[in-house]
This record gives C-alpha cells, sequence and structure tokens, in this order.
C-alpha cells in the first residue's frame, strides 16, 4: 500500500523561470509512473543521464512514455509563498540560469505509521553518501503509536521544539 506523502515548498527567495522555479505536470499525482524501487545508475558524464547525473527513465513503468510531451505548469513564486503537493506528483525545477539564487525550504508530512529510512543508515545519491546518524522525524501532531522512527523533541543544539495544544472537539 502506498503511503501518501505531503510537502510543502517555501520560496525564502524568488523562485522564477530564469533561476530554476518548480515545475508539475498536473494530475501526475493520480498515476504511477516510476518504479522508485529500483536503483538509478549514476553517470553526470552520460548524456543521457540530465537530472544531476541520473537517468529516471530507467525507473519508467511505461517506456512508451514521454514526460516531455507532457503539459508542465511552471510555478513561479514570490518570498513566503508556498506550495503543498504530494511527492507522488511529478515535479522537478528548471534549471538556474541567471545571476540570482533561489532558496527555498521543502518540509515532507507523513503518518506515523510510515517507516522512513527504514533499515537504511545512509543515502547515497547525486555522486555522494551521507550519513542518517543525526536524521530522525519530528511528531507535529497528534501521538506515535508505532514507535517505528527515530523522534526528535528537540533540535541538534538541544533547543525543545515547543509543544501547541490544541483544543480536540
Amino acid at each position: 500500500m502506498y503511503t501518501q506523502e505531503l510537502t510543502v515548498w517555501t520560496a525564502f527567495s524568488p523562485a522564477g523561470k530564469e533561476n530554476g522555479c518548480l515545475r508539475y505536470i498536473p494530475g501526475s499525482h493520480k498515476k504511477w509512473y516510476y518504479d522508485e524501487s529500483k536503483p538509478l545508475t549514476y553517470d553526470v558524464e552520460s548524456k543521457s543521464h540530465d537530472f544531476f547525473g541520473y537517468d529516471y527513465s530507467e525507473l519508467q513503468l511505461d517506456k512508451d512514455w514521454n514526460p516531455d510531451q507532457e503539459e508542465v505548469f511552471e510555478m513561479e513564486m514570490k518570498p513566503g509563498q508556498f506550495v503543498i503537493f504530494l511527492a507522488k506528483c511529478i515535479h522537478g525545477s528548471l534549471p538556474n540560469v541567471s545571476d540570482t539564487t533561489r532558496l527555498g525550504y521543502a518540509s515532507r508530512y507523513v503518518a506515523p505509521s510510515v517507516k522512513v529510512y527504514e533499515n537504511v543508515d545512509s543515502l547515497s545519491e547525486f555522486g555522494d553518501t551521507i550519513s542518517l546518524d543525526y536524521h530522525g522525524s519530528v511528531l507535529v501532531s497528534g501521538e506515535d503509536k508505532y514507535g517505528h522512527n527515530r523522534i526528535h523533541d528537540k533540535n541538534l543544539n538541544g533547543v525543545p521544539f515547543k509543544k501547541v495544544e490544541t483544543d480536540e472537539r
């Protein structure tokens, strides 16, 4: 069963076409296009690998589907604006061809029943490997009845996260 993951992407600086605004294929969250359980080949020198050295066509379920033929919506944003979308929605960004930095923050939300990075102690992507020793989840609402994940209740500097009490009706 696929568990939905919500992403909230917040612009901290202007995000326009010239400096890499987000792009989406409208309605792509309604169908599976890729098998993300398969490994990708990393080869930054290959011309067929166009996204940080990866060729995502290796993961396509329908080899005849061409994402370049799909209607694409470009989400230009001002600082402080945000967009909420399902991770299953096919998205990416344009390359930054300007002298202006595009800065944004992505927050991802899943239910406590989801096992985040199950049986994984590091990630290897974009030609680098990072340790997950400090990785953890933050419970933003409700309670964790599953205990699947390392839950952080303070930041790495030891400052506790503030809990907001809600009036449950």
